[in-house]
């Protein structure tokens, strides 16, 4: 069982024998399938980057504009400004919280 007070930058593993997966990684991933074509398509054009997925644009985000378990509030700020507050809401929770009380 995996302590619910882990900080939220250490790597968790899943399950036995399994990989280890940054719990940031879990959240985007599952943020990722809440954006809608259009929100990509408005994220796209505010941050310059040409038709990408929603994971290409995470990716991007996190390697070239630093985003971080500790340096959220960029994408907060991008998801509200697309009139995405729900999103931008869930993103400051889980930079409050820890993973598990997020994610559920």
């Amino acid at each position: 069982m995996v302590d619910s007070k882990m900080s939220t930058d250490k790597p968790v593993q899943l399950e036995e024998g399994g990989c280890m997966i940054r719990p940031l990684r879990i959240f985007l991933n599952k943020l990722a399938k809440d954006i809608a074509d259009t929100d990509l398509e408005q994220l796209c054009f505010l941050l310059d980057c040409e038709n990408s997925t929603r994971i290409e644009l995470l990716r991007i985000l996190m390697k070239k504009k630093g985003l971080t378990e500790n340096n959220l509030e960029q994408l907060a700020e991008h998801l509200s400004s697309i009139d995405r507050k729900d999103l931008a809401q869930r993103v400051i929770k889980f930079s409050e919280t820890s993973l598990y009380q997020c994610l559920v």
